[in-house]
């Protein structure tokens, strides 16, 4: 087993057993749910967008332990940053997971941990869902 494919078996363990900033937000400012419509994994995505900040950053869900594990590592990763730095992350996110582009060198960021799940094609939905409904969220 790879160096890589250990990291992103790692990171998916941690987060889904210890998800980071779950729960519910009712002060948010900007929120969207999706639903894997071939799993049915669910996540709701709230933020507190303050300016052009990200300040706060919860999810709430149900589904896979990459569903879920994808969802804490995003907004763990992206609570403090602009809406441009979040909506840059997605892309790249989304690239990598779709096989397009390598992400971060570093092999603890969490989009390079992500990377893992292209070797799983029916899983890179689960990867992405929570970060599509944060971009859906910051759009609305």
């Amino acid at each position: 087993m790879s160096d890589a494919t250990e990291l992103y078996k790692q990171a998916i363990i941690d987060h889904s057993k210890h998800p980071r900033h779950e729960g519910p937000l009712p002060e948010a400012t900007a929120e969207a749910t999706t639903i894997n419509a071939l799993c049915g994994d669910k996540v709701t995505v709230r933020a507190v967008v303050d300016g052009d900040r990200l300040t706060r950053l919860r999810f709430e869900g149900r589904g896979c332990a990459i569903a879920m594990a994808s969802a804490s590592m995003m907004s763990e990763l992206l609570e403090g940053s602009t809406v441009h730095e979040a909506l840059t992350v997605i892309h790249t996110l989304s690239s990598v997971v779709a096989g397009d582009g390598e992400g971060p060198d570093d092999p603890d960021h969490p989009v390079a941990r992500l990377r893992g799940v292209r070797a799983f094609p029916a899983r890179r939905r689960c990867a992405t869902l929570a970060w599509e409904t944060l971009e859906k969220a910051l759009h609305l």
